[in-house]
């Protein structure tokens, strides 16, 4: 479909974002829209058509759904399109990022997960691949483009928010026992859905940002030392511990 034609004579296609058997996904522009903000088509075909009309029928708590049409025996969904920067290219290894602006990004990323997890399955199940997060560095938000091909097969949510959150969170000698511990008992007691992660993740943020905060406060040979005595009580803490669960 080229970037002239219309759907519905009110949705002018700006490009075609993805395509697979029986979906396609446009951005395209509201044409009575005054502001002409671009928006996400989500449209299915064939087996799609009656499993996604009671999708979007149903969908009621995303602030990003705007509504739900049928044309030509298919069926399209309409969501706000999202610009900013993939998230690839801000969390990369070694992104010189200050440790406020991570904890803020992972706090983020796991309301994502709680609100993903609120949602019908067939939208859970495909919409939280990395190419869907953006990162809006005004704002700095991490917000997600809601393009629901259901040829995709993500991880469950709570395991796909911990993946990210760990890309956003540092690693190494320098990241504090409590943060290491909140990940350890993740291994070591998965949460069973992003509910659980939320709430698990919101008793440990409080006391991850005061470790970062007491670890920034000290002085570079005090930091330095510090965290020389921080990794030597971690190596014991977590081989007595691997030990204990070999018992």
């Amino acid at each position: 479909m080229s970037g002239a034609e219309l759907i519905q004579s009110k949705y002018k296609i700006e490009c075609t974002l993805k395509e697979s058997e029986d979906y396609v996904a446009y951005r395209a522009v509201d044409i009575e829209d005054r502001e002409k903000k671009s928006v996400i088509l989500n449209v299915y075909s064939g087996r799609y058509v009656k499993e996604f009309v009671k999708v979007f029928h149903d969908l009621g708590n995303c602030r990003d759904y705007k509504s739900m049409f049928l044309y030509e025996n298919k069926v399209a969904s309409v969501f706000a399109w999202n610009t900013g920067e993939p998230f690839s290219h801000i969390f990369k290894k070694k992104a010189d990022l200050d440790i406020e602006y991570r904890i803020k990004s992972s706090d983020q990323m796991f309301h994502i997960g709680l609100l993903v997890d609120s949602y019908p399955e067939e939208i859970r199940k495909c919409v939280l691949i990395e190419d869907n997060f953006r990162v809006k560095h005004a704002s700095e938000q991490i917000v997600l483009n809601f393009l629901i091909d259901p040829g995709e097969k993500n991880d469950p949510v709570a395991v796909v928010i911990e993946k990210e959150v760990r890309k956003i969170l540092p690693k190494g000698f320098r990241v504090p026992i409590v943060q290491r511990e909140f990940f350890m008992n993740l291994e070591e007691c998965p949460p069973k859905d992003g509910k659980e992660l939320f709430e698990r993740w919101r008793e440990a943020k409080t006391p991850i940002s005061e470790a970062w905060a007491a670890i920034q406060k000290k002085a570079s040979i005090e930091r330095f030392f510090s965290l020389i005595f921080m990794n030597i009580r971690w190596f014991f803490k977590y081989y007595f511990r691997k030990v204990r669960r070999r018992r």
